[in-house]
């Protein structure tokens, strides 16, 4: 009788409450604002990323549309895009073959020696600043386009001149 009585006098065990997830700690706080500014500073740069990336997509179709082109319209084009990328002292110093080796510098060795091998037929400085024949100004097109199709963005700046 005596056990009897003594859990009679028991009572039911009482859970504890649930934990509440506020207010959270001060960890959990700086976690989720390392988290917001890892996010933004991403973003911020992707965003960043694509404008430039469409500067040199709009170059592309510019120069793809330029019929008959000349040599000036193609470098005025280039040398905008270039400046895009570019510190404006190494962009604004290039000319002639400075400017040629410039736009071979971030290419495939394959295409670099195409290309050199088909402006060694040519006098570079008369051609970009005279009177060029209409085979130079499709070659420095075609170079112009190849240039355009690379991602600048991972280019080098000062080190490919």
């Amino acid at each position: 009788m005596i056990q009897q009585a003594s859990l009679s006098q028991l009572n039911d065990i009482v859970p504890p409450a649930d934990a509440s997830w506020w207010p959270p700690t001060w960890w959990s706080l700086g976690a989720a604002l390392l988290f917001i500014a890892i996010v933004a500073s991403i973003s911020y740069w992707l965003v960043q990323r694509r404008l430039r990336a469409r500067a040199r997509r709009e170059a592309y179709k510019q120069l793809q549309t330029l019929t008959p082109a000349t040599t000036e319209q193609i470098t005025r084009l280039l040398k905008r895009v270039a400046l895009v990328y570019y510190p404006q002292q190494t962009v604004s110093n290039l000319h002639g073959q400075e400017w040629i080796a410039f736009l071979l510098s971030g290419m495939s060795e394959k295409s670099q020696q195409h290309f050199n091998a088909e402006l060694q037929q040519y006098d570079i400085n008369s051609e970009l600043y005279g009177q060029a024949s209409n085979a130079f100004c499709e070659l420095y097109k075609a170079v112009g386009c190849q240039w355009l199709q690379l991602d600048l963005s991972k280019m080098p700046g000062e080190h490919n001149v």
